[in-house]
């Protein structure tokens, strides 16, 4: 909440009640009431309340609840109190829950607190669960389990790079225990890490379809992306740029996009299935309900343009030609033979995304 003074001479101030959020698309609406209590001396003079019901967005942060009129008629010398009293109310926020498909029987099995025999501790919080289930979701506990490797023998386990909090969200998911609310675009990378990292395909299928992709958001998802070293995450967002591009959509900082970025666009574009063939009604779908706010009917959807504007041809040409010099510049130094052998396959990959990002170009 905050007040502006109109000026030194006149004591008249304004009140504003701020709301913000700090995700995309989120409509809140405010019903309040906001009492001014006026003091003369030590003793209560008069309240003055007002009703207060507005609608905030990415757009609207903030309403006037007093103006200078107001303080024309109600102000005293003295002090005064604000009080705040009402609620607020999300009405529009955009979420794909995270869930996991799992038979009936493991959620029943999740209020079995006496039939959970392993233990996991994240952040110094400990989290039970049965083995039986760690064992079908992921390849690693079921080796490790089979094995017998300290952890089994002590049946816990440490997780050092996740929180409590998306640690819990993970196991809640193995039960077939739905998460229904927000996650930072970090905590969705961490997440998915974890799964790769346990080799819990449910559980990054879960992460890739509920993380909500936006002509908006794109570009900062990609280049975070990558800065986390998450391959297969970053193919999903480079088909989502794909994608992008085939519907002629604007996209949000596209010049930020990082050149190690755009080196696997290069890659990726000549393989991606949005590319080789039309997007399936499932893909039409999903651009329909979370993308366009508006989109240009008169422009064929199935048609790539060659100049999409998320690539800057001549710039990805450079880089590759950059990275050709460097690869050959290792080529000279005295190196093993199968790290020979590695760049050698390196410099024809290189060489084949040149020269067809080149006759790309011709055409």
């Amino acid at each position: 909440m905050t007040y502006d003074q109109f000026d030194d001479e006149n004591p008249d101030i304004s009140v504003f009640f701020h709301c913000y959020s700090f995700y995309d698309d989120i409509e809140i609406e405010a019903n309040f009431r906001l009492a001014v209590k006026l003091f003369v001396g030590q003793c209560l003079d008069t309240m003055k309340v007002r009703g207060t019901k507005c609608s905030f967005n990415k757009n609207i942060t903030v309403v006037e609840c007093y103006s200078k009129e107001d303080w024309n008629l109600w102000n005293k010398k003295g002090e005064f109190l604000f009080q705040v009293c009402g609620h607020l109310v999300i009405k529009k926020g955009y979420t794909i829950p995270l869930s996991i498909k799992a038979p009936k029987i493991y959620q029943q099995m999740f209020a079995d607190d006496n039939g959970k025999n392993f233990k996991i501790f994240a952040e110094g919080q400990e989290i039970k669960v049965h083995k039986s289930i760690l064992q079908k979701v992921s390849s690693v506990f079921a080796r490790m389990f089979e094995l017998s490797w300290k952890e089994t023998t002590e049946e816990k386990i440490e997780f050092k790079f996740i929180t409590f909090k998306l640690a819990k969200i993970a196991i809640d998911l193995f039960y077939g225990i739905k998460y229904l609310g927000f996650l930072d675009k970090i905590e969705y990378i961490q997440l998915f890490q974890f799964a790769d990292q346990y080799d819990i395909t449910p559980l990054k299928n879960a992460v890739k379809n509920s993380i909500i992709l936006t002509p908006k958001n794109v570009v900062e998802y990609t280049n975070l992306v990558a800065e986390n070293k998450c391959d297969e995450l970053i193919r999903h967002c480079i088909d989502y740029l794909i994608l992008c591009s085939q519907y002629s959509l604007e996209i949000k900082d596209v010049g930020k996009i990082t050149d190690t970025v755009k080196i696997q666009i290069a890659d990726l574009m000549f393989l991606s299935e949005f590319i080789k063939k039309d997007v399936e009604d499932e893909n039409i779908h999903r651009v329909n309900q979370h993308l366009p706010d508006k989109r240009n009917d008169n422009i064929d959807p199935f048609t790539i343009q060659s100049n999409a504007e998320i690539i800057d041809h001549q710039e990805v040409l450079q880089n590759l030609h950059n990275l050709l010099n460097q690869n050959q510049q290792q080529l000279q130094l005295s190196i093993s033979f199968l790290e020979q052998q590695r760049l050698l396959e390196q410099q024809q990959q290189l060489l084949m995304l040149i020269n067809t990002i080149a006759s790309n170009q011709q055409q």
